[in-house]
């Protein structure tokens, strides 16, 4: 009995002491999700006061971003009620967080600080004026910062409590669904090769289609191709969420276009991306401009920011053409155009002015 008496004392001291662990966890998850609930509410009063236009898109994207996050933790936290264990998985393989998530944490902290400096200086740029041109700007670039700052807390968060959140730059082209489940992973057949017994086919598209984007979207072909239930819809674009933010414009009840935006707007953003492309479709067209004193990154980013610069550079293809933009210090825009059909888009809106 007394030399079981540590050994019980010590058991006691380790379940205490995890008790103790958990309810810090618990409750440092709780105010996380009490502050995106405030950040949803706070984006829906905002969405009521618009009835239309690129401002309540933004808020749209937003809300879907925060409430994305917010689904995320509310799963976290059942899991840890019910002591579950999740397993996330991408096309079978295991999610295991970064081994410098502190760090990454750290750096993102720094972000989100820097940012909401620019989304405060930006909300009294905007309340400077009363309408026309130069408000509208302005309230599209706050808009768009306030999206940023969703986005990366989502990430913050993401890395804090082991979620996953693949934003990986070789992702950009094909789509990943995630998935998360309580059993082991399936087992992953290497890239190029068949499972055992089966033999490999290359599925052929339609001939409407002239590139399939992201998995998902075929360029030319009908409306009814694209994936059911888009998030927003209008006459001339539809808007997806699942897997990653995704917009599509409408031409002649086609797929004309389809493209994302990734944040935030830096070089590092801009060359990682661009450097994928130009290892699958070769080196294309550089069609940038910036002032001569622009010549490193940060003087580039500075330029970007000022509105002296802009990087754009561009894939012509067989039937279609990928246009990669960096415009704005908020994102960088990836977009897949059918050539056809962006010619005669282009000529309506040319032939209403």
């Amino acid at each position: 009995m007394r030399r079981g008496a540590p050994v019980f004392l010590v058991v006691i001291l380790i379940i205490a002491a995890y008790r103790g662990y958990a309810q810090g966890v618990d409750a440092s998850l709780a105010a996380d999700a009490a502050a995106v609930n405030a950040e949803i509410r706070k984006a829906e009063g905002e969405d009521q006061e618009l009835s239309g236009g690129l401002v309540k898109s933004l808020i749209f994207l937003r809300l879907a971003t925060l409430r994305h996050t917010l689904a995320l933790l509310d799963q976290r936290s059942k899991a840890g009620l019910t002591r579950a264990t999740l397993r996330y998985t991408i096309e079978g393989r295991p999610f295991v967080p970064p081994s410098d998530a502190t760090a990454q944490i750290a750096a993102l902290q720094e972000e989100l600080s820097e940012n909401a400096a620019k989304v405060a200086k930006q909300e009294s740029e905007a309340a400077r004026y009363s309408g026309g041109l130069v408000q509208a700007t302005a309230l599209v670039t706050l808009a768009a910062l306030r999206q940023t700052q969703a986005m990366l807390d989502q990430k913050r968060l993401a890395l804090k409590y082991g979620l996953p959140q693949f934003i990986g730059f070789k992702d950009f082209l094909p789509s990943t669904p995630v998935s998360a489940s309580v059993s082991q992973p399936a087992p992953v057949v290497p890239s190029g090769r068949v499972a055992s017994g089966q033999t490999a086919q290359v599925p052929e598209l339609p001939t409407d289609c002239v590139k399939v984007v992201f998995g998902s979207y075929c360029l030319g072909r009908p409306l009814s191709s694209l994936p059911p239930s888009p998030a927003r819809k209008t006459d001339d674009m539809w808007v997806y969420l699942e897997p990653q933010a995704t917009m599509v414009t409408v031409v002649e009840g086609r797929v004309g276009a389809v493209g994302r935006l990734y944040t935030p707007g830096t070089w590092l953003t801009y060359r990682n991306v661009e450097g994928d492309l130009s290892e699958k479709y070769g080196t294309g067209k550089d069609l940038s401009f910036f002032p001569s004193y622009a010549d490193d990154s940060s003087s580039r980013e500075t330029a970007i920011s000022l509105k002296k610069g802009r990087a754009v550079h561009s894939w012509q293809q067989q039937g279609f053409t990928i246009q990669l933009k960096w415009e704005s210090s908020e994102h960088v825009g990836l977009i897949y155009f059918h050539d056809e059909l962006e010619a005669k888009r282009a000529g309506k809106k040319k032939d209403q002015y």
